[in-house]
């Protein structure tokens, strides 16, 4: 077999088991077979952990991490950017579904194009009952997908394929971030000139959520606020005064 130069990562903590099961088994599914998978667990569910065991027991592409102390999400997802030995980095969520061609797709589109940092996809959408309601549409990528970027994030980061040299050129993801950690990296990859692209297909089934973290929107405020001159200085300062009323009014 050749040298794996995908390593999945799935960060979880108390995920319903049979979203967790079906997220695990799109992974096995893949067309792809050649990559590796870092799970990092936070979780307190027995059922979770004993099931994760069980995988890796069985397939030893899987490796399960249990941090010795809580890290949170950021901190976990930045373990396993350092833990990764892979020339890419396919982000997943424990409660989302693949399509069977996700990793071959991705892979293939960066290997063509060496000047792109970060792939993502566009969306399906689905609910706690595995029923398809809706879908998500992200610009291709250039001036479309940077202005989409001025005013919200443009890549649905549970789809991203990315290079590891890339992220971990600008300090991979900001520990200190609770929500946005997305947004904040590929801010941060922007102003350092990484280009991003969209695959004009929904390679993910996304789980709709009603929960958001506490205090998101006030961490969106933050990251905006941050990186204040990546695009255009005078629109970007409205756009964030409308973020920080959004932050009061949520938060």
């Amino acid at each position: 077999m050749n040298k794996k130069k995908i390593t999945v990562l799935i960060p979880v903590f108390n995920e319903r088991m049979d979203f967790l099961k079906k997220s695990i088994q799109s992974l096995i599914n893949q067309s792809n077979k050649n990559w590796k998978c870092l799970i990092i667990f936070e979780g307190n569910n027995n059922n979770n952990l004993n099931y994760l065991k069980e995988i890796r027991k069985i397939d030893k592409r899987f490796k399960l991490v249990i941090p010795k102390k809580k890290l949170g999400l950021t901190r976990s997802l930045n373990l396993g950017l350092q833990l990764a030995d892979t020339e890419f980095i396919a982000r997943f969520d424990s409660d989302d579904i693949m399509q069977k061609n996700r990793l071959q797709n991705q892979l293939n589109f960066l290997e063509s194009n060496p000047n792109i940092s970060v792939v993502g996809s566009n969306l399906k959408i689905i609910n706690d009952k595995n029923k398809e309601i809706g879908k998500r549409e992200y610009p291709v990528s250039g001036k479309k997908l940077l202005i989409n970027f001025s005013l919200r994030c443009g890549l649905a980061h549970p789809s991203v394929m990315f290079r590891l040299k890339d992220v971990i050129s600008v300090g991979m993801y900001n520990k200190e971030l609770k929500a946005a950690e997305d947004l904040d990296l590929w801010l941060r990859m922007i102003k350092k000139g990484f280009h991003f692209y969209n695959i004009q297909k929904p390679l993910i089934y996304y789980r709709k959520s009603e929960f958001r973290p506490k205090k998101h929107w006030l961490n969106v405020y933050k990251v905006r606020k941050e990186n204040i001159g990546t695009f255009y200085a005078p629109l970007e300062k409205i756009i964030l005064l409308c973020f920080k009323l959004l932050a009061l009014i949520r938060n």
